[in-house]
């Protein structure tokens, strides 16, 4: 079954508090919300790295807060992960939720940080939960997953900024680029120098290809991060936690790589690196750069040195397969894909990228047609990625269409009809149906007429 959003949430808690978690659990499930907590019976190997997997491919992350909780050695690690997850990524959502009462001195040095993050709970002295009903319900709010009563809302120039901040986040993780957009502006021009609003306003509207502006909001967030560590040093004040420079030059330098900037894209993530030599994305980033830069071999070292840092870093074992493959190391690629997708086996990405390479193996083609299905499967059922599902139904008709036979042609029209239901002006699909459809075994005058007329709109709207 499909996502119906792009939202995952990570459930850190002890087994004291399994109850009220699954409660919760289950009505992020009701609202489309992929939620992963431990309830497996893992060995200690396989759930640490299941957990460090799940924390990251998550966009939400969600610690219930309790004494068991803050006695918990498990808690404390996947807690102390999501903090530095969310310094290098933003627009990454924390939000602890409190399942029994306990006073501020249990909390854990370890844990210093959380007393900033809004938490869900009862208005009282101390830390006091709200019923598991009640909490879910103000949790949903936070995460934007109750329809709002227009009539009654403040207008968004009447929030705070830190409120709008919120509200985009959640929106950003649902998926919601176009929603998220207006919230994130209007806190960013109402707090100016909160870098947060204008990280996650530049990551809206890369999601959108507002390429340009999204390039000015990381610029003007790098600048921010750039001023607030003069300041602290002019100030003789210490090194503060939450240093932003990193992720100022993170976000600089994808916003870069979208333009098609590549040299300008690799300076800009050796300078995130220079700060943050742990900060695996980053590396992950310079490969992509180095790789598009036409440095295939430098690119490996790059995704090999992020997969030191982190072995599950994200993309590094995908661009890396990519990577081989350009040099003719097809083995080796697929082994290395292969290896993504144990990683992350719900990223469709790495399923599109083993199967293009089956693709080119005759006696392969069943399993790329099965690593294509998978991909499709794997993408959010969202406006916003019905290109990219388009493009997926392009390749597997692109399959079909080689192999030439009635039947297989037949699923090749099938394959480009959907493409181009997703996309409308999926060109090539389109043309595929032309050569389908004109002559043949497939001909059909109205099916070709219809596609001879999109293209003939298309070239002309090109023009």
């Amino acid at each position: 079954m499909q996502a119906t959003n792009e939202m995952r949430a990570f459930i850190s808690h002890n087994r004291a508090d399994s109850d009220f978690c699954i409660a919760i659990a289950n009505r992020l499930k009701d609202h489309g919300v992929i939620t992963w907590l431990d309830e497996q019976n893992l060995t200690h190997g396989e759930l640490t790295e299941t957990i460090m997997r799940q924390i990251q491919v998550s966009n939400v992350f969600i610690p219930i807060f309790s004494p068991s909780a803050f006695a918990s050695d498990w808690v404390l690690m996947e807690c102390k992960v999501a903090l530095n997850l969310r310094r290098r990524e933003p627009s990454r959502i924390l939000i602890p939720v409190t399942a029994q009462p306990f006073v501020y001195e249990q909390i854990p040095s370890a844990l210093f940080l959380w007393e900033d993050y809004l938490r869900i709970e009862a208005k009282a002295a101390t830390p006091t939960p709200l019923t598991p009903d009640d909490a879910v319900t103000q949790l949903l709010r936070y995460l934007e997953l109750l329809p709002r009563d227009d009539k009654n809302e403040p207008s968004l120039i009447q929030l705070q900024a830190g409120d709008l901040l919120q509200r985009g986040r959640a929106l950003l993780a649902q998926g919601k680029y176009e929603e998220a957009f207006m919230p994130l502006a209007t806190a960013a021009h109402a707090d100016p120098a909160l870098f947060d609003a204008w990280y996650c306003k530049g990551t809206a509207l890369g999601r959108l290809k507002h390429l340009n502006e999204a390039l000015a909001a990381f610029d003007r967030a790098r600048l921010l991060a750039i001023n607030e560590e003069k300041e602290r040093i002019k100030k003789k004040e210490r090194a503060s936690d939450q240093d932003h420079r990193p992720s100022g030059w993170y976000g600089y330098g994808f916003a870069l790589m979208a333009l098609e900037r590549y040299d300008e894209a690799l300076s800009a993530f050796n300078s995130a690196i220079s700060l943050d030599p742990q900060f695996s994305g980053a590396v992950v980033g310079k490969g992509m750069a180095q790789d598009k830069l036409g440095r295939p071999r430098r690119a490996i070292r790059s995704f090999d040195q992020a997969l030191e840092i982190d072995q599950l870093a994200e993309r590094a074992a995908y661009g890396k397969g990519k990577s081989l493959q350009k040099i003719g190391r097809k083995h080796e690629a697929l082994l290395t894909i292969e290896h993504a997708i144990a990683t992350d086996p719900d990223n469709p990405e790495n399923w599109i990228v083993k199967a293009d390479m089956l693709a080119s193996q005759k006696d392969r083609l069943a399993d790329a047609e099965e690593c294509y299905r998978i991909a499709i499967r794997l993408l959010p059922d969202t406006p916003h990625y019905h290109k990219q599902a388009s493009e997926y139904w392009t390749k597997l008709g692109d399959l079909f269409f080689v192999q030439k036979t009635t039947a297989m042609l037949g699923e090749a029209l099938k394959a480009y009809q959907q493409a181009c239901k997703l996309h409308s002006q999926n060109v090539q699909a389109w043309r595929n149906i032309i050569s389908l459809t004109q002559t043949g075994p497939l001909r059909n005058n109205s099916v070709y007429q219809e596609a001879r007329q999109r293209v003939d709109y298309l070239g002309s709207a090109e023009l």
